[in-house]
């Protein structure tokens, strides 16, 4: 153990990774620290092993107008991972003293590291992506680097407490070079930051990283270098304190720890923070317009900022208290999740009296389809020697494939002057696919008004790739890092869920200004086939699948018979009379991905087989 008169800035060497008391204490230390330390690892899943979070990662290199976001989300993240893991491990001081050197170095030195490692994952993550203007090194050596960056920890901070450490001069002029020291700190951090927000240069990103972990680290050391100056007390110093811990009433405690000389301000400040923060992600919960304006990865970073405060603030509860709420939560969480069907298809009223059950079979859709005046004269003209008749199916592969099924489909549609959509039949697909189809059904629904507002060469690529480039993630993100996460816990029936809150991203997510803007809130009753009646579109089918028994379903503008279509579930035929489902809820039901978008339930029964 390499020792530093003051007891705060002792540090681990690796020598101590052969002291038995060091994983002793390490476990310990690990478990008091779980929450921060789950949220690392949520973001070591997120940047480094889903494909998902490198796609946000890129959008936000395309997209650079988010820096500025992103920079501060990341910093929030940052400073609530070290004081709030400082005020656990404060308050498990308080409540439980033990001198031991390892679990003192361990307890100061934890949220630090913490800290610190949040800005070494996303920098890594950085090298990982597979974009062109990022460098690029393989998982294994950013494995070894994130092993090597705890060294990088302790040099720099070893570094940085030697210059900063000034024992021969008089209290009054080091505080004033402390002083000067964390203004010029915060000023180069600053200068630094705007430069790269306003140049939007991606290398300068990567080595500001950098430069945020430098500066964290003097600043920690300056805070206590300054308030040891000042012989400001913390409620850890019991000699300073007239009355005994083991008498304390629970809330006493609490403010012991945030009000004593040494957190007080710091209490103020992050409070004052931590209010602003909440307001920016109570908003991007509740508005589509203010989610896609923040932007995906910012979002997730704020978020993480909040739920670990959350977090943290059941931990010392938990310590106080001397009982593991965690576990409590968890467990109802589990228990009435289990009981309670948590996630409900979004389904609405139906609003114009078309029964699902009165749809076209496919045998009367073809009758008609191929009785079309325009089919008609081609059968009835003998040079005419085939007539085309196209099925489009669409794969899944998330938002790629349906970008890409509904630019391919627009660039048929504008290339043949409108030929292809006369002789489509069928578009089928699943996930990414059903979106694009869905994009492009929508465009042809409103081809006639859309080539009236759009003279160019190629109207229908142009609305349907643009609509698709919409950001359809952060509000569905928001759902998933906002009411979802307690949506076990207090079973919120009147707040959509994050599935729910695809679909209304796919409906609303474009803008007011975007010519398919809430063209998929449709409700299907408006675009179902109707007997005895002419119909100008092509077949919709969503491929779907029942999660209990594996069942596959479609929900169609057609009605689906088990004799034609192998057994599979006529999904719009489960709902009531007075249900409907909109054409944006149908995509989701096709492109449900746990994750983001669970599976939905349309009824009210136990079970799928239930009467």
């Amino acid at each position: 153990m390499i020792m530093i008169p003051d007891k705060s800035k002792k540090i681990i060497s690796y020598k101590d990774l052969f002291i038995g008391d060091f994983w002793r204490y390490f476990v310990r230390a690990a478990w008091l620290f779980f929450p921060a330390i789950i949220f690392l690892v949520f973001t070591y899943l997120c940047f480094w092993s889903l494909n998902q979070g490198k796609d946000v990662m890129i959008i936000t290199l395309e997209n650079r107008k988010v820096f500025g976001l992103f920079f501060l989300a990341l910093i929030f993240w940052v400073v609530t991972t070290w004081y709030t893991t400082r005020m656990v491990a404060k308050a498990k001081e308080l409540q439980d003293s033990d001198k031991h050197l390892m679990w003192q170095t361990l307890r100061v030195q934890g949220p630090r590291i913490l800290a610190f490692t949040c800005i070494t994952i996303i920098f890594l993550a950085f090298f990982q992506l597979p974009y062109p203007e990022t460098p690029h090194l393989s998982k294994g050596v950013c494995y070894l680097l994130l092993f090597l960056s705890f060294s990088w920890y302790f040099i720099v901070y070893q570094v940085c407490n030697r210059l900063l450490d000034k024992p021969y001069l008089p209290i009054p002029q080091q505080l004033r070079f402390w002083h000067k020291v964390r203004f010029i700190n915060y000023a180069l951090i600053l200068v630094f930051t705007l430069v790269v927000i306003f140049t939007k240069w991606i290398w300068g990103l990567i080595i500001l990283l950098l430069i945020y972990q430098v500066g964290f680290i003097i600043f920690v050391l300056i805070r206590r270098n300054i308030i040891d100056a000042k012989g400001d007390y913390s409620s850890l110093d019991t000699e300073k304190y007239e009355f005994d811990n083991r008498k304390v009433k629970a809330w006493k405690k609490l403010m012991r720890l945030v009000t004593d000389n040494e957190d007080k301000r710091y209490f103020q400040a992050f409070t004052s923070i931590g209010i602003i923060a909440t307001g920016v992600y109570i908003a991007t919960v509740v508005s589509v317009q203010f989610a896609t304006w923040i932007g995906p990865f910012p979002f997730i970073f704020l978020a993480f900022g909040i739920l670990l405060a959350i977090g943290n603030f059941i931990t010392i509860f938990s310590i106080i208290m001397r009982f593991n709420f965690h576990l409590l939560l968890l467990t109802l969480s589990f228990l009435i999740g289990y009981f309670v069907e948590p996630h409900y298809t979004r389904l609405v009223k139906n609003e114009t009296g078309f029964k699902f059950e009165e749809r076209q079979t496919l045998k009367e859709y073809f009758y008609q389809w191929v009785n079309n005046p325009d089919r008609q004269k081609l059968l009835a003209d003998s040079s005419v020697k085939k007539i085309p008749m196209y099925f489009v199916m669409a794969n899944g592969g998330a938002s790629r494939s349906g970008y890409w099924t509904a630019s391919a489909l627009s660039k048929f549609e504008d290339e043949t002057g409108g030929e292809f959509s006369k002789h489509l039949f069928c578009l089928s697909g699943a996930s990414g696919g059903s979106v694009g189809n869905a994009t492009f059904f929508s465009v042809l629904r409103s081809k006639e008004r859309l080539l009236k507002n759009n003279t160019a060469v190629n109207p229908c690529w142009q609305a349907s790739s643009g609509y698709l480039k919409s950001d359809f993630l952060t509000y569905t993100v928001a759902r998933t890092l906002g009411p979802d996460v307690f949506r076990n816990l207090v079973t919120l029936y009147n707040v959509n869920d994050r599935a729910s809150a695809l679909s209304l991203s796919i409906e609303k997510a474009s803008g007011p200004k975007d010519f398919l803007y809430d063209s998929l809130g449709i409700a299907f009753s408006s675009i179902i086939t109707q007997k005895n009646t002419p119909y100008n579109l092509p077949i919709l089918c969503i491929n779907t699948t029942r999660m209990q028994d594996g069942n596959p379903g479609v929900i169609s503008n057609i009605r689906i018979s088990d004799s034609v279509f192998n057994g599979r579930i006529d999904v719009l035929s489960l709902l009531k009379k007075e249900e409907d489902m909109k054409l944006s809820t149908g995509v989701v039901l096709g492109a449900s991905f746990p994750y983001l978008s669970p599976a939905g339930r349309i009824d009210h029964k136990k079970c799928d087989t239930c009467s």
